[in-house]
């Protein structure tokens, strides 16, 4: 069964303030969508447990096995915006333990990504990190979104957020593939400028932040993205 878990299921990933909400608001209104769930952490917190021995239990396996879809032919996915730090790498749990599932990254340059954290959280109770210290931490998340993609383009995509604000539909177009489903309608007037940027104009590509210790890719690779 484990090999067959995860038909029928997709996930949203990305970099909390990166365009995960937006995304999982578009593609909850294709046609075949089920239901795209608003990160879900009791079933989040039972994948991360199932895999250490002394936490496996039934109830987390019972939330596991019942996260597919309820009506033949729908398709059903979460969506998780992670903060960069060492607990956002068990991401990778989700994959590993829905092998059929496919995933959808969402990128945002980091200098964006940044200033919309900054502006959203600057007030909160927990306050904020540095630039100089969010920095690196988002470099390591992406190097792992990206590796992934890299070994996985059969059951992955990444969509470039400022692309998609510039040209939803050609932007998404990978996305319906990856799924099988249409585009909603009315795709454009679902899209919408940020609120908060750094003032960016440039579109950044993912490759840019590719894991630490890696050789960046050769420079007409870069620049054919």
């Amino acid at each position: 069964m484990t090999e067959e878990r995860g038909k029928g299921v997709f996930f949203i990933i990305g970099i909390r303030r990166s365009g995960t909400s937006v995304l999982r608001t578009i593609i909850s209104k294709a046609p075949g969508i089920e239901c795209v769930l608003f990160e879900p952490h009791e079933l989040y917190h039972s994948i991360q447990m199932q895999h250490f021995d002394r936490f496996k239990s039934d109830k987390h396996l019972g939330r596991i096995n019942a996260f597919r879809p309820q009506e033949e032919g729908k398709i059903v996915g979460l969506k998780m915006a992670m903060n960069p730090g060492i607990d956002a790498l068990d991401w990778i749990w989700l994959p590993k333990t829905y092998p059929q599932a496919k995933i959808i990254f969402i990128w945002r340059n980091m200098k964006d990504t940044y200033a919309s954290y900054y502006k959203e959280d600057c007030g909160s109770v927990r306050g904020i990190i540095t630039e100089t210290v969010y920095s690196p931490m988002f470099q390591w998340l992406w190097g792992s979104f990206f590796d992934f993609y890299q070994h996985n383009q059969d059951r992955s995509v990444v969509v470039n957020y400022d692309k998609m604000i510039m040209a939803p539909e050609k932007t998404l177009a990978i996305v319906w593939e990856l799924l099988g489903v249409t585009a909603p309608a009315n795709l454009p007037g679902m899209v919408r400028a940020p609120r908060h940027s750094q003032g960016a104009n440039k579109v950044d590509s993912p490759h840019s932040f590719i894991h630490p210790f890696e050789e960046p890719l050769a420079e007409e690779t870069k620049q054919a993205k």
